[in-house]
């Protein structure tokens, strides 16, 4: 059995699937003899930003390097040429322009009579599912984020879509059955109450729903009422937590690494420094001044110590500092750093002197501070973080409330965020509660680490086992293709 791997072309989505590929191909026994190859199919439409060229290429070379499985993971590029243009309303390249390259390639594939496909795409890429159908080849669905956000998509798009058609009139609670409480509705994923990207997804939810399965990078530990949720409910397909899929061997090279990590190597307390970390796509600009003075105004107040990845709206090689407040990195160089641009971030949620984390709550970013228990101060910026800020302090305890939302004005066709500026005496209160030894967050932070990493273990490990029933599951749905045994899916209206 051959598993095809479509992400979307976005380093996380990316690198989601290469971490499922490398469990699938260094599982047990049993899985080597029904899985022969993972090939990963990069949706190209120019020319990707260093970063993602770098990460396909190192991973290409250890892969030829693996004298278990030599040629077990592949990748293969597939262009579109141009004019390509982005979706403007989901902020996610679109993929519906891709079926005819996927299409074109799964027909040359020249399939002996017993070779079998089965499809692995991305949520954004669930355009896929049809050319799966076209073919007979089954398709799963592979989703990044965690369970609870799947329950959103799958069971209250009716409900968030009366929030959009009703605007003045806006419920503060709706019941979704993945989460424990109410949840507010102020922390939706704000394309979900964009009118025209919410038809991009009422899509996307319609293919999950007909797809053979999800797996979810979570782990039953960590989300079991959402996991339950679904699987109770005969509206979602079958569910299968696999997670963390974490790339824990991340380039821990470059920038101002070797300053970090001696910076972090000077305090002999565990615990006592606080890292800041806003994600790889935010930056701080003018107009965010008042909100950076804040920032450095609470933890100079504190006197915390603090590492604080500080990425600037423009490459002005960090004169972007210029935003904090004068004197504010003399003040604070014996307690303190300040870094513009790239960080390794694993490597800092790994050291111990790292007691807590301040996140946009991006789900990659959320499991990697859990994998290594570290507690979260949330700090959503958009996409579905805010629904990860509302889970990790609601419902899970592994968070502390700093900031969960931003404030939504919803129009017709348009979803404006208005930043609310968080004041330094809040944030002080967040950073205090964060780092106190006795707050329970920092506990239940600590044995989601554990139950995490055994997660993944080979003796009972409920990922593991997760991911096991979904190789069987998949071996048992092969359908087989002989391309000449179908009818010819290539019709006029595939290309409109």
């Amino acid at each position: 059995m051959e598993l095809v791997f479509i992400p979307t072309p976005i380093m996380g989505h990316i690198v989601s699937a290469v971490e499922l590929a490398k469990h699938l191909i260094n599982g047990g026994r049993d899985d080597e003899a029904i899985i022969t190859t993972v090939t990963i199919l990069i949706l190209q439409k120019r020319s990707f930003d260093a970063e993602i060229s770098h990460y396909i290429q190192s991973q290409t070379t250890t892969a030829a390097k693996d004298s278990r499985h030599p040629s077990s993971l592949k990748f293969e590029s597939l262009t579109l040429p141009p004019p390509a243009t982005d979706a403007p309303a989901t902020g996610v390249p679109s993929v519906d322009a891709f079926k005819p390259q996927v299409r074109d390639w799964v027909s040359g594939k020249n399939l002996r009579p017993s070779g079998r496909l089965t499809f692995v795409v991305d949520f954004f890429c669930t355009a896929m599912v049809d050319v799966g159908n076209d073919f007979g080849i089954p398709t799963y669905v592979l989703f990044t984020s965690g369970a609870a956000t799947l329950g959103v998509l799958i069971f209250s798009l009716q409900t968030i879509q009366s929030l959009s058609d009703h605007p003045n009139n806006p419920t503060p609670f709706i019941k979704i059955p993945t989460y424990r409480n109410p949840f507010p509705a102020k922390c939706l994923p704000p394309p979900l109450l964009n009118k025209d990207s919410f038809q991009t997804f009422l899509g996307i939810a319609e293919r999950i729903r007909g797809a053979k399965g999800v797996l979810v990078n979570t782990f039953l530990e960590l989300e079991s009422h959402a996991v339950n949720a679904l699987n109770d409910d005969p509206r979602a397909p079958p569910i299968y937590p696999i997670g963390p899929l974490l790339n824990l061997e991340a380039a821990a090279a470059g920038g101002e690494t070797g300053q970090i990590l001696e910076f972090l190597d000077g305090f002999q307390e565990q615990g006592s420094v606080l890292f800041l970390c806003f994600g790889s796509m935010a930056r701080f600009g003018a107009e965010d001044e008042e909100q950076v003075k804040e920032i450095a105004t609470a933890l100079e107040r504190n006197g915390q110590r603090f590492l604080w990845a500080f990425r600037s709206a423009e490459d002005d090689g960090g004169q972007g500092r210029r935003l904090l407040p004068d004197g504010f990195l003399e003040r604070t160089e014996k307690v303190g750093k300040v870094v513009n641009g790239w960080v390794p971030q694993v490597a800092i949620l790994a050291h111990p002197a790292v007691g807590g984390f301040i996140s946009h709550c991006g789900w990659n970013s959320t499991l990697e501070s859990l994998w290594f228990g570290k507690p979260i101060g949330t700090w959503p910026i958009g996409a579905e973080q805010e629904a990860n800020a509302f889970l990790l302090v609601k419902e899970i305890g592994a968070g502390v409330e700093i900031k969960l939302a931003a404030k939504k004005v919803v129009s017709d066709g348009t979803d404006e965020l208005v930043s609310k500026i968080v004041p330094a005496a809040e944030i002080q209160r967040g950073i205090a509660q964060l780092m106190d030894p006795l707050n329970p967050v920092r506990q239940k932070a600590k044995e989601l680490g554990e139950k995490s990493r055994r997660a993944l273990t080979a003796e009972g490990g409920s990922s593991y086992t997760s991911l096991r029933r979904f190789v069987q599951d998949a071996f048992h749905h092969q359908q087989l293709v002989s391309i000449d045994s179908y009818p010819c899916p290539i019709l006029p209206q595939f290309f409109e």
